[in-house]
């Protein structure tokens, strides 16, 4: 007993005299006292790797890295595009998980429990940066207010805007946009707000490409708002008043059918991608059927916007199987393009059989079909799916509701059923060819 008492001492001693840090405040995973680490993440502005049972401060970029599937932190630098995390050079971009609770909806209100968050303000940040801040706020929030008489200085509303976009990186700074006045006011100068406001006062003064910039803008001030700032997420998650969340996801995959501006559409995805960050926010894509949405507009997008949706459903995929993977995986901007073809038709077919119901289905159903005829050997099918497919067809055909729902948009009496289709996809480009005519006939 005394030989294991002096022992501790003497690592006790060796620790405290070989490093910076009091004792209490270290990490020793073993008896040698070499492998002791600081409890509290030290970051800079290299990549470094969170350690077992490291604290990490507020406002870092964190990512997993995955070569190692380890998490690490660095500094954020204002200078990189933060709020694009799928843009060309950048990586995976997560929330430590550890400073979150996971959140359920509950069907009756879709009330959210959030975990609680601590942060401590900058007293550090200039008073010229606050001023500037305050300023931006008040110049866009007088828009909204507009008379017939205001008047307005362009050039005041996109310094404005610049000024945030560069300030929203900011933790504090994001925390106090994420309130419900000043995120109202960039909901809708967006054009996602949940609440009906005539800005015409103001976008009839400006031109095609400034009502461009006044929208795309206030979309990545939104994203660097929300990216990396748990309190400013939680802040937008948790409000049930007029900005619901529910309402601005909904808007967003209303707007991505509808927009054909490539810019403004990956604004509004890698809003999406941010939400993915926490189950309360993936919850919300999920009450909007996001994930069929995506998959069924995927191949109405560029390559860059396609990457951002298999990210986005890289991430709702990889919080399901968490504890179930074991190989390392390829970050998503990595893929070769046979690679992409591949994970995007895994993901139709599992939505396929997944969800069947779905009123999707019919539009993922045809995209399957046409990337198996582009892509032949890359899209596989085994026995599985196909024994599937025979059966669902059956249903497709007798069941009166997907009857309906599948051919509603028949022109004629004499145009082909949807079900009469997949049996020829089923043979034609699923199967043997050969196959159909005997299909045809047991089918008469």
């Amino acid at each position: 007993m005394k030989a294991i008492i002096i022992f501790s001492l003497l690592v006790a001693i060796s620790v405290s005299t070989s490093s910076q840090y009091p004792i209490e405040d270290l990490i020793c995973p073993d008896l040698n006292p070499d492998n002791c680490y600081p409890k509290i993440f030290k970051p800079s502005n290299e990549w470094q790797t969170i350690k077992e049972g490291q604290e990490i401060p507020a406002g870092l970029h964190i990512r997993v890295n995955v070569d190692t599937l380890l998490k690490e932190a660095k500094l954020i630098d204002n200078s990189e595009n933060l709020e694009i995390s799928s843009s060309e050079n950048a990586a995976v971009v997560i929330v430590d998980q550890d400073q979150t609770q996971e959140q359920d909806i509950k069907d009756n209100n879709n009330q959210r429990k959030m975990g609680s968050y601590s942060h401590k303000p900058n007293s550090k940040i200039p008073l010229e940066e606050k001023n500037e801040f305050t300023e931006s706020i008040d110049t866009l929030s007088n828009l909204l207010s507009l008379s017939p008489d205001s008047t307005f200085s362009k050039e005041n509303i996109f310094t404005s805007l610049d000024t945030l976009i560069e300030l929203s990186h900011d933790i504090d700074f994001g925390i106090t946009l994420s309130t419900f006045k000043n995120f109202q006011t960039l909901l809708y100068l967006s054009g996602l707000s949940p609440i009906k406001s005539d800005l015409s006062r103001l976008t009839e003064r400006l031109n095609e490409q400034e009502i461009f910039e006044l929208k795309e803008k206030s979309l990545r001030i939104i994203g660097s708002t929300l990216r990396n700032n748990p309190i400013a997420l939680a802040n937008f998650l948790n409000n049930d008043q007029d900005q619901k969340p529910g309402v601005v996801v909904k808007n967003i995959f209303e707007k991505l059918k509808s927009n054909d501006n490539n810019i403004i559409n990956n604004r509004m995805l890698s809003i999406l991608d941010i939400l993915t960050e926490t189950q309360d926010g993936e919850n919300y894509i999920n009450l909007t059927d996001g994930k069929a949405k995506l998959l069924a507009q995927y191949i109405h997008f560029p390559k860059d916007s396609q990457l951002k949706i298999l990210q986005i459903l890289e991430n709702m995929e990889q919080r399901r199987a968490l504890n179930k993977r074991n190989e390392e995986q390829k970050n998503i901007k990595d893929l070769t393009e046979d690679e992409v073809t591949v994970k995007y038709s895994n993901f139709l077919k599992g939505m396929l059989s997944d969800d069947p119901n779905n009123s999707n289905f019919k539009q993922i159903f045809m995209n399957l079909v046409q990337l198996k005829k582009d892509k032949n050997k890359l899209v596989k099918v085994d026995s599985d799916f196909l024994n599937w497919l025979t059966d669902e067809i059956k249903r497709r055909k007798t069941d009166p509701v997907l009857v309906k729902m599948d051919n509603d948009d028949l022109k004629d009496k004499n145009s082909e059923r949807f079900d009469q289709y997949m049996l020829k996809a089923r043979h034609e480009v699923f199967g043997n060819p050969m196959g159909l005519r005997k299909a045809l006939v047991d089918e008469l």
